[in-house]
């Protein structure tokens, strides 16, 4: 069943340009996460985990670092874009994960 639904979430991640996508069992890093999560993470067994390769063009702008724009068009695009994106697909996949009927919480990108 897991399986499944860890596909559906593989395709969707496909049609939304996601470069990867890695699941990974809670329980035995529980008392580590408790303290950035609180008691919430006792009621997930498993982290779903979503990765967007930054384009290279836009990392290349970090050679010329001393350019305000080279900075400003980095920052808008490898934070505030990639991070709506990030968010976006969080928000589908826990979608799929509660119509599967289990608990999902999507949690915002870092900023």
């Amino acid at each position: 069943m897991i399986l499944l639904l860890l596909k559906k979430i593989m395709q969707l991640a496909e049609a939304h340009a996601v470069d990867c996508i890695g699941v990974a069992p809670l329980a035995k890093y529980r008392e580590e996460l408790r303290p950035f999560c609180g008691k919430v993470i006792e009621d997930f067994p498993r982290a779903l985990s979503i990765g967007i390769a930054l384009q290279g063009t836009i990392v290349d702008l970090l050679a010329d670092r001393d350019c305000y724009e080279n900075v400003l068009q980095y920052k808008t695009h490898a934070y505030t874009v990639i991070n709506n994106r990030l968010d976006n697909f969080s928000s589908l996949a826990a979608s799929i994960i509660q119509h599967d009927g289990y608990r999902a919480m999507p949690l915002p990108a870092a900023e």
